[in-house]
């Protein structure tokens, strides 16, 4: 990652052009989004949009800003509208969260649970502790809990080592 931002910022700088691919362009937005650069963020998806405009990864990450910074329902709701891969995890996770942004909280859960069920069983594992995260960042604690009791029977069905065994 380090490499294709230093890689990404030298170009900039110096005004030529380099070619990254659609998830690197997600990758260095999410970085500045997590800097608190939102309009680098924005730019870079742009950027990448221009290039990629069927790129899931970028119009999850557009979607993203949009929700946390302009906090823009319904423009997160568009820019998810343009994804073609609905069967990828972090479109699921991005329409929930959208969903618990405008309310929709029933309806949310039932998307988390029916894409749960459409998972092999090692895979269910980390959406149990993907979903417990989400869930506490609405401060929906007793679901984050369940989800996290669900985890760890995974984990223990599993024989896998964890903090509480």
């Amino acid at each position: 990652m380090r490499q294709n931002l230093n890689r990404f910022e030298n170009a900039q700088d110096s005004g030529e052009s380099i070619f990254l691919d659609s998830d690197t362009y997600a990758d260095i937005a999410e970085y500045y989004l997590h800097l608190g650069q939102t309009q680098k963020a924005s730019q870079v998806i742009e950027q990448g949009l221009a290039s990629f405009p069927n790129s899931t990864s970028l119009w999850i990450s557009k979607a993203r800003i949009v929700l946390t910074t302009e906090h823009n329902i319904q423009q997160a709701y568009h820019c998810l509208n343009q994804v073609e891969d609905t069967s990828n995890l972090e479109y699921t996770y991005m329409l929930a969260e959208i969903m618990l942004e405008d309310d929709q909280i029933v309806e949310a859960k039932e998307l988390l649970n029916h894409k749960f069920e459409e998972l092999e069983t090692e895979d269910q594992q980390d959406f149990l502790f993907d979903t417990a995260s989400l869930f506490a960042d609405y401060e929906m604690f007793d679901e984050a809990k369940n989800n996290t009791k669900a985890y760890i029977n995974l984990l223990d069905m599993f024989g896998i080592p964890h903090p509480g065994k």
